[in-house]
């Protein structure tokens, strides 16, 4: 392991008791799609999807919340408290399972969901993706900035979106003042889960709708286009790939800076292994923000868990700059304005 992908420090909590890939199989079993859908009178099937959208849909496409109907009917017609839980009348292993997720560590739960996302257990990753997003950590940080999305078929971008979908519910949930689609925003104590999925699955449209279309459809922000893994405009997306391709030379350079530092009893070398990984997330959260300010330290504690104060993120990006400019991988700057934008060479 390289010292980009250490590990994020988190919270002391009680080690969970560890969840077995059995465990999730036997009652998240690979589900496959339904040979036939029941109609209503309108022509629509019990998700909404009218005839029109089911000719439009690509091969293979098999819409989650199918099955979460086929694994447990309460999940979308029974929700509980939280506008991302299920139950209300509890069922013992679920109960479990629920209970175990939510002791997880915050990379343990990571790990977890991008393996049963990976192994195609849609609705085990759909699990873990609300316990995720209960915590506060956007879609956008969940997976490897080397993950290759090019090998995704239909159903897991598909779930992507409708991950990203979830996230602005639950953290915007005024957003729904802005857009036409406010099933997506429906209070689930007084709503079925299925006005959020029938929204979805018409917005997803089949597999297929272009994010940026869903995009400009809800309306996004840059901000909250940001947070998302799946729902992002172009010149956002162009931007993230600049932000990768440079992540590896700006951690480099960054390291080459410190171990040239000189040690004291007041700075071990563990202060300078420390600092060289909070320098560089505070470079890859300028690159995700629209202003050196509160969203700075927000997108802060959402990548590490860890608050900060504005001055300090300021300040050690100020250093991060100067290193990056007598590197040669940016330019050198009079000033720094308010606007998180880097120029490259």
């Amino acid at each position: 392991m390289n010292a980009e992908s250490q590990p994020l420090k988190t919270a002391d909590m009680t080690k969970p008791e560890p969840i077995g890939s059995a465990l999730f199989e036997s009652w998240f079993p690979p589900l496959t799609r339904r040979k036939s859908h029941r109609r209503t009178d309108s022509g629509d099937d019990a998700h909404g999807n009218t005839k029109k959208q089911f000719k439009a849909q690509k091969v293979g496409y098999v819409p989650l919340s199918s099955l979460l109907d086929r694994t447990s009917s309460e999940m979308r017609l029974r929700p509980s408290v939280s506008p991302l839980s299920y139950t209300v009348d509890p069922d013992p292993k679920k109960l479990r399972l629920e209970n175990l997720v939510s002791k997880l560590f915050r990379d343990d739960l990571v790990n977890k969901f991008v393996t049963a996302f990976s192994s195609k257990f849609r609705v085990a990753a759909l699990v873990y993706a609300d316990e995720l997003i209960r915590r506060g950590i956007p879609p956008a940080m969940w997976f490897s900035p080397h993950a290759d999305r090019s090998t995704y078929d239909i159903n897991q971008k598909s779930d992507l979106t409708v991950y990203d979908l979830r996230w602005l519910r639950f953290t915007y949930p005024v957003h729904s003042a802005k857009i036409s689609y406010k099933r997506l925003f429906k209070n689930s104590l007084t709503h079925k889960e299925s006005a959020f999925y029938s929204t979805a699955e018409f917005l997803i449209y089949g597999g297929n709708r272009e994010p940026w279309e869903i995009v400009a459809s809800l309306k996004l922000s840059e901000s909250q286009q940001y947070e998302m893994c799946q729902l992002q405009s172009l010149p956002l997306s162009r931007r993230n790939e600049v932000t990768n391709e440079m992540r590896r030379k700006v951690f480099t350079a960054i390291k080459v800076h410190s171990d040239r530092t000189r040690k004291t009893k007041t700075f071990t070398d563990d202060d300078a292994k420390d600092t060289v990984f909070r320098r560089h997330r505070l470079w890859l959260c300028s690159r995700t923000v629209t202003s050196y300010g509160v969203e700075l330290i927000r997108r802060y504690e959402q990548m590490t868990g860890i608050c900060i104060s504005v001055d300090i993120a300021k300040r050690q990006l100020k250093i991060v700059d100067e290193i990056l400019a007598e590197a040669h991988i940016v330019k050198r700057k009079k000033g720094r304005k308010n606007k998180a934008k880097t120029t490259q060479t």
